[in-house]
């Protein structure tokens, strides 16, 4: 727990959460991260299982936004549900919420009576770091204006993020600007996970010379706008309005970013 975020929960543990070759092995660990979540409270309230549910997919959370900007909901066939808001990992340069492991997740969560909103976002380097952050934003305001329309509960929409994107989830949700932008407040989401994600980053540290080639070229990507990232670590915009955080962090994850 932190002293500056009294709501704030790290945890540790021996799995990997890095992108995976394998990816009935990635599916797993995030069911494993998110699973855990659940009994560590942050999700706590859900657990009827629905046996039918209904799937809505490319959802603009933009009005007139690019493809990237559109989000997959999946709901349970039940009232007052809590809903999680689930942005992908990627190294902000890859990824999208229709990856087979975000979409075995969701399903995971539907089934268990908790919706899912599958989000993506604008990538790098196209895309630039404000604009992702904006992304996430927009697309948590979305899900949390509507909730309460389509059945769920509006005080408990979580907001969640695996890797790259559990920084943004944590950028969004330490930062109150970030949400004042769309209209809510920190005290509108419920809670925030955040999935291996790097919250502390040191830019030279990234080597273009080691790891796999999508590793490489994420790293060539991000250390083309590294002044736009330098600056944004969620541990700077840590304060009493931070939501209820849980941070998990493998002890074997591969974080080229520290």
């Amino acid at each position: 727990r932190s002293a500056t975020a009294p709501n704030a929960l790290a945890f540790t543990g021996p799995c990997y959460i890095g992108w995976a070759s394998d990816v009935r092995l990635y599916e797993m660990t995030l069911a494993l991260h998110l699973s855990a979540a659940v009994f560590a409270g942050v999700l706590a309230g859900a657990c009827a299982q629905a046996p039918r549910a209904e799937v809505v997919r490319d959802v603009r959370y933009v009005q007139g936004g690019s493809l990237k900007q559109r989000l997959d909901l999946y709901v349970p066939a039940r009232s007052n549900y809590p809903t999680v808001v689930f942005v992908h990992g990627g190294a902000w340069v890859m990824g999208d919420r229709g990856d087979a492991p975000n979409r075995a997740l969701a399903k995971a969560l539907q089934a268990r009576g908790i919706a899912c909103a599958l989000v993506s976002y604008r990538l790098l380097p196209e895309a630039k770091p404000a604009d992702q952050i904006a992304d996430v934003a927009a697309a948590f305001a979305w899900v949390s204006r509507r909730s309460a329309q389509r059945g769920g509960d509006a005080q408990r929409v979580f907001l969640v993020g695996h890797s790259a994107s559990g920084h943004l989830a944590a950028l969004v949700a330490s930062d109150p600007d970030h949400l004042a932008r769309v209209g809510r407040t920190p005290g509108d989401v419920a809670g925030v996970v955040a999935l291996g994600a790097p919250l502390a980053l040191a830019l030279p540290a990234v080597d273009l010379d080691q790891g796999p080639e999508w590793l490489r070229s994420a790293a060539q990507a991000v250390k083309a706008v590294d002044g736009a990232l330098a600056g944004l670590d969620p541990l700077r915009t840590l304060g009493a309005t931070m939501p209820r955080t849980l941070v998990m962090v493998g002890s074997d994850d591969y974080v080229p970013i520290k």
